[in-house]
């Protein structure tokens, strides 16, 4: 946004006094406080009245407004972090958490409050649905602290998303029931993988369970969708299939519950990258050498 503010101030100082300039401005700020001075600064001094004519400058204030409504940090930039807190994987949690402190760094002040305000929200929230939180009262990490260094305040975020990936893992493992269903519905899925109509409905009606719970509790469990799940397995069997014997294209195709063998080749190719037949061409190569290495 200050880039293409910067072009418009270029051209306007052109257009009036004929004067092609050129320049850029930068600071490296620790705290929510600088960046709101070096926002403003920066602006102040790109931003001077060149003319006093009408429009002949663009005002703080409108940039300032500009750049809050494209400023927003999208929802799914908080829904991984959440996501990756639920699943306890601590480091999926520190790559999210630096992605948004990166992007918090480089909004307007107010922007970069209420963005972290609304983490913290998010966060709460998870812990309460989850149980996780641990302490009956938890100190707030954004309000009343805007001179806190953004390094510190992203330490403190991440020891609490840590402690609770961590309280998550441990409710997963200890879960008896829910495991219990992770365990039920991959001994379904392996025996039902030659079906036609295997799926994540089909799987729920065989446990007398709803779809989105089964759906739901294995994704919590696992981290992995049962649909990729499902597909996982699929492809193993394809190729264990492929690397054992010489069956056919149409005769695995058959096998597995494929429609067509035309619809084979496209799932296959899909997901490997490679057709059946080449898939299985290389793997025989690799095993004859393997067996020539085996020999010397």
């Amino acid at each position: 946004m200050i880039r293409e503010a910067l072009k418009s101030l270029q051209d306007e100082i052109f257009d009036s006094v004929q004067i092609d300039l050129s320049c850029s401005i930068g600071s490296i700020v620790g705290t929510l406080d600088d960046i709101s001075e070096s926002y403003k600064a920066a602006l102040t001094a790109a931003f001077f009245q060149v003319k006093k004519e009408k429009k002949a400058i663009l005002r703080y204030s409108e940039l300032a407004a500009a750049h809050s409504e494209e400023g927003e940090l999208p929802a799914e930039i908080y829904r991984e972090l959440l996501n990756a807190v639920k699943n306890g994987d601590k480091g999926k949690v520190r790559a999210e958490l630096s992605e948004i402190f990166s992007r918090v760094s480089r909004l307007p002040y107010d922007q970069a409050v209420r963005s972290l305000q609304r983490l913290e929200l998010e966060i709460v929230q998870l812990e309460l649905k989850n149980e996780v939180s641990g302490e009956n009262e938890k100190e707030l990490l954004v309000e009343g602290r805007t001179g806190m260094q953004l390094y510190r305040l992203q330490e403190a975020f991440l020891a609490r998303c840590f402690d609770a990936a961590e309280q998550c893992r441990e409710k997963k493992e200890n879960n008896p029931n829910m495991l219990l269903i992770v365990e039920q519905v991959k001994a379904l899925v392996e025996d039902n993988l030659t079906r036609k109509d295997l799926s994540v409905t089909f799987i729920a009606q065989k446990m007398y369970l709803s779809t989105n719970y089964v759906r739901n509790i294995f994704k919590e469990v696992t981290g992995e969708p049962l649909s990729s799940y499902i597909i996982t397995q699929k492809l193993v069997r394809i190729c264990g299939i492929l690397k054992e014997t010489d069956w056919s294209g149409q005769q695995i195709a058959d096998y597995m519950g494929f429609s067509t063998k035309s619809y084979f080749y496209t799932f296959f190719k899909n997901y490997m990258g490679v057709t059946p037949s080449q898939y299985r061409k290389d793997h025989a190569g690799r095993e004859k050498e393997e067996d020539t290495a085996g020999n010397d």
